[in-house]
């Protein structure tokens, strides 16, 4: 009796000792988040160590989920990707979702592509995507892991797949001047591939909201000549003999309307 009672106690201490150290990190955690001074660097250090082995020591706790993000966040902005890889993996792998989930798919889509993992890089960009619309600088630097593909897949017909999606993302964050040039390349350089009408579609696009309207239908003219069997090369064809390029959607509605 004296025995069971000895371990009945014991493990109630280890439980409480459990506890009181959890709680002893929550509070450390906290002054750290919310010290009145800016931390130094061994402060930073001491704090980024606690996320890391709270969320690791106690992965089901309420605090978990907001200490390891930001733990991978502070990896992040010291340039250890691969270090932000291996927690980012096991943090997605640990929870189906969490209010974090879309920005730590970018920060592994940036420590892939600084990791030269190029491919794994566009897959957590567009997994990002697919959770929500990617903002103007997430599309700049999506664009910037085509580039680099198209370098890698230069003189294969892969490589003008790669410059017009990044056309695409740079058209999307507002770059148009960035994708003209980028659209040029890929017609010069990949003529003849099955991406090229779409790539001369987006370029007398991009040509047209700019208002270079002659530019522009001279393009579209080019796709139809060249490609006339294409899906495109119908609704281009109408837009070019009824002189809708350059309207509105309100003026083309009105000019259809009247005709």
């Amino acid at each position: 009796m004296t025995n069971k009672l000895i371990i009945i106690i014991g493990l109630g201490l280890l439980i409480f000792q459990s506890c009181n150290t959890q709680e002893n990190m929550d509070k450390k955690i906290h002054a750290l988040e919310n010290s009145p001074t800016f931390l130094d660097t061994s402060q930073q250090n001491q704090l980024l160590n606690l996320y890391l082995k709270y969320a690791h020591k106690y992965p089901y706790a309420d605090q978990t989920v907001s200490y390891w993000f930001h733990g991978i966040q502070e990896l992040y902005y010291r340039q250890k990707n691969q270090q932000v890889i291996k927690e980012g993996l096991q943090y997605l792998n640990q929870y189906d979702s969490s209010p974090f989930h879309r920005n730590l798919q970018i920060v592994l889509a940036k420590s892939y592509y600084k990791t030269n993992q190029l491919d794994s890089s566009v897959s957590f960009y567009e997994k990002a995507e697919q959770l929500n619309t990617l903002n103007t600088d997430e599309l700049q630097d999506f664009a910037l892991v085509f580039i680099k593909k198209e370098v890698e897949n230069r003189g294969d017909s892969i490589g003008g797949y790669y410059l017009l999606r990044a056309s695409k993302a740079l058209s999307q964050s507002q770059q148009q001047i960035k994708a003209l040039e980028i659209l040029d390349d890929l017609l010069n350089r990949y003529r003849g591939i099955k991406q090229e009408p779409e790539a001369i579609y987006l370029k007398a696009k991009i040509l047209e909201d700019e208002e270079k309207i002659e530019e522009s239908e001279a393009a579209y003219n080019d796709l139809v000549l060249r490609f006339p069997n294409h899906p495109m090369s119908k609704d281009v064809s109408i837009l070019l003999k009824k002189g809708l390029v350059g309207l509105s959607a309100e003026e083309i509605f009105e000019k259809i309307k009247n005709d």
